[in-house]
């Protein structure tokens, strides 16, 4: 397109292409006592992320500090749960969520078969719930870890040969902050939050501190992190805890008297259950950090936490078999006053409210009490380790690292168990998505039956140590030839133990005793609890 422009325009032209001309002439003047400013932000945070998985040898996820502090993440596993193909669960096992992300677990796979490390290295870590004590494996508590420590986590989804064996699924590998990293010579970080827990309706305090010194000449520092964070838990819901057919060996007058029941499914154990727990996390880590040259420096890092994990179960359970069997005698057992069949499931039972004529209900109440106290229940982790870096020339480079790790779970059990006099009691579900309903008889008073088995206990004593000593080497060489630009070499020795310690008991001969029972035996809530549950075919699946 062709333009003629007209004297005047062409005089504006000239002499707004002069002025910038000067100004560009005078701003060049002044660059040269002008300091250079980086802003950074959460475009930088992105962009060393991206830099971090592009240049990976494998296929890798990573997240940095920054992306932790954009989010109120309070656990390691809190701030891994946004990554692709990482899954995080709140519990190690089959016990429930317990209000922290705990555990994590790559590509759909038991967090058992995802080996996680601290800097590189091992980290032993115990639990303070016994199934996971007794089971071993080597899946880390997350809940020991808060998210403060992040310098940055690296999920490697593919193996390769430097990395630590034990990861089935993977490695997640949590490198914690250094000194020399931080841009000032003195930093100082810390905050002071309070938790809201609705189920228990407490308020908690969290800390956590942070402080960083380096010289002037950016080759040595010292960093020390300190953390101290409480939380009180509560949980409520329903646990079915033991289905099966009705027969003649668990209702044999009930059959007699209404056939159609022989081979429908029921819950023969249900329970309201009340989770209580205490949890304090505390503990922190010092990291010295040098530069002796440009060519070689080490890291001293020493880090320790434990989690106090006092708590108590309770359990108010409907159990129909003693009733239905006469508490398996074998001369028959009460004939619930009412019931539903939906399928081959027995909906809603009901037994009548007093003891029917001709039957002794001494030892046929329907309903148990159990309630198991876990004081002094903790875990713990700690590890003192040194890294080395050396540039032993343009093309040859080591790094190192010794150091041992030790871990800790504790759990002590002491359970008690009340079985209640006869009394009306029923069970009612509404089908796939609604709540099931359980009414359990004598919840607001302790009326124990009067047979001699009314009242039990037991006790357990379980500790796991685990501990590792470790040593690795190793090497990169720039290679001459195009084929193989790199080559990496390296040796690990490695000592690892594990300790179980398992002790079982009994209740003394003065814990039986009536006088002797458990508070929470008489303080148990009035009114019943609801849980949302299905129930499917003929194996009953719970959600």
């Amino acid at each position: 397109m062709k333009r003629n422009l007209t004297p005047i325009a062409t005089a504006v032209a000239i002499l707004i292409t002069g002025s910038g001309m000067a100004y560009a002439q005078q701003a060049s003047d002044q660059n040269k006592d002008m300091t250079v400013v980086t802003v950074t932000g959460v475009r930088a945070a992105l962009e060393q992320s991206l830099n971090q998985k592009r240049n990976a040898d494998s296929l890798v996820e990573v997240i940095t500090a920054e992306d932790v502090g954009k989010m109120p993440d309070k656990s390691v596993a809190d701030s891994l749960q946004r990554v692709p193909g990482v899954s995080v669960a709140t519990a190690g096992g089959t016990e429930g969520g317990f209000g922290e992300n705990d555990r994590v677990s790559l590509k759909g796979t038991p967090s058992n078969l995802a080996l996680t490390t601290l800097n590189g290295h091992t980290v032993s870590s115990g639990d303070w719930y016994i199934s996971n004590i007794t089971s071993g494996g080597r899946s880390v508590s997350y809940s020991m870890f808060p998210s403060e420590l992040i310098g940055r986590v690296t999920v490697h989804k593919s193996s390769q040969a430097n990395l630590i064996e034990g990861g089935a699924s993977g490695n997640v590998d949590i490198e914690t902050r250094k000194p020399l990293s931080f841009k000032k010579p003195f930093t100082l970080m810390g905050s002071i939050e309070g938790v809201y827990s609705e189920g228990s309706k407490k308020k908690d305090a969290q800390f956590s501190a942070l402080a960083n010194w380096k010289n002037e000449q950016n080759n040595m520092g010292v960093l020390v992190q300190l953390f101290d964070e409480k939380r009180t838990l509560r949980r409520m819901g329903q646990e079915f805890l033991w289905w099966d057919k009705v027969t003649p060996g668990i209702a044999p007058d009930w059959i007699k008297a209404n056939p159609e029941v022989e081979g429908k499914w029921l819950s023969l154990l249900t329970g309201s259950s009340l989770f209580q727990q205490e949890r304090e996390r505390k503990g922190g880590m010092i990291d010295v950090q040098f530069k002796v040259n440009k060519d070689f420096s080490f890291d001293i890092n020493g880090f320790y936490t434990r989690l106090d994990a006092d708590n108590v179960n309770a359990n108010f359970m409907l159990a129909p078999y003693q009733a239905l069997s006469n508490n398996w005698s074998g001369v028959g057992g009460v004939v619930p006053s009412n019931y539903t069949i939906a399928g081959n499931q027995i909906t809603s039972i009901t037994f009548p409210a007093a003891c029917p004529a001709g039957l002794n209900c001494a030892n046929m109440g329907p309903s148990v009490q159990d309630i198991i106290a876990r004081p002094g229940s903790y875990s713990d982790s700690k590890f003192v380790n040194f890294d080395w870096q050396w540039r032993a020339s343009d093309s040859l480079r080591f790094t190192g690292q010794i150091g041992t790790t030790r871990g800790t779970g504790y759990a002590r059990d002491y359970g008690y168990e009340a079985w209640l006099a006869y009394a009306g009691t029923s069970l009612t579900m509404h089908g796939l998505g609604a709540p099931a309903n359980v009414t359990v008889d004598n919840a607001g008073t302790f009326n124990p039956r009067t047979g001699a088995d009314f009242f039990g206990g037991w006790a357990s004593d379980t500790t796991a140590k685990d501990k590792e000593t470790y040593g690795q080497v190793d090497g990169s060489w720039q290679a001459p030839w195009s084929a193989v630009p790199t080559v990496h070499f390296g040796l690990r020795a490695a000592k690892h133990d594990r300790d179980l310690t398992w002790l079982q008991g009994t209740i003394a001969p003065a814990g039986g005793l009536l006088a002797n029972r458990p508070k929470g035996l008489t303080n148990y809530p009035t009114s019943p609890w609801t849980t949302c549950c299905s129930v499917h075919g003929p194996s009953p699946a719970i959600r």
